[in-house]
């Protein structure tokens, strides 16, 4: 089956550009000019590769927005969790972090439904283990997101009820499941690097 391309072309290094389409350029060194067209027959290496602006925009966005989740937890557990704790006294401490940690919850909801929106619409390449390392490692840290509200609101809950008393082992499982997410989220960069 042959296909065609007719759009401006330029020329980018040793390939040729035109719109979304990168094809390679003939051994001839030829160049295409705009309105001729070039004939492929499909599973022919000719470096092709078409990703809408829509999906570009879209990984983007899921790269966008895991940056900012896990540069956010990233330093808030870094950072401003230690200078908290050595400024304020501990329950007004703790009443700070309930709040930013809730924010960075819906954050990670928010990034978790951007990347499974890529992963619905994400065109398959070559690499059909970066695709499904991707799909495992995606559900895995939704699963312990959904873990970390449930865990979140048990807290919130032990707290407003019976204060620290049996508070201490629910935050520990937290840390233990908020520290594995942070180690997914960095996987989840991984497979895009893998995917390209």
């Amino acid at each position: 089956m042959a296909y065609n391309v007719v759009m401006p072309m330029r020329r980018v290094k040793d390939r040729v550009c035109a719109g979304s389409w990168l094809i390679s350029a003939d051994p001839a060194g030829q160049l295409l000019t705009t309105g001729q067209s070039v004939s492929f027959r499909r599973g022919t290496s000719i470096g092709l590769r078409n990703m809408s602006w829509r999906f570009v925009t879209l990984r983007f966005l899921a790269l966008a927005a895991l940056a900012v989740w896990l540069g956010g937890f990233t330093f808030y557990s870094a950072v401003v969790v230690p200078e908290l704790h050595a400024r304020i006294e501990g329950r007004v401490a703790g009443t700070v972090t309930q709040h930013a940690t809730d924010s960075l919850n819906v954050i990670g909801v928010g990034c978790v439904a951007i990347w499974w929106l890529l992963v619905r619409f994400d065109q398959p390449s070559g690499r059909r283990w970066c695709a499904r390392s991707r799909l495992i490692t995606l559900t895995a840290t939704t699963v312990l997101l959904l873990v970390l509200l449930v865990l979140h609101r048990l807290m919130d809950h032990r707290l407003a009820t019976t204060g620290l008393s049996g508070f201490y082992p629910y935050h520990r499982a937290y840390l233990i499941v908020s520290t594995a997410q942070w180690f997914l989220n960095l996987g989840l960069f991984l497979t895009v690097a893998a995917h390209d």
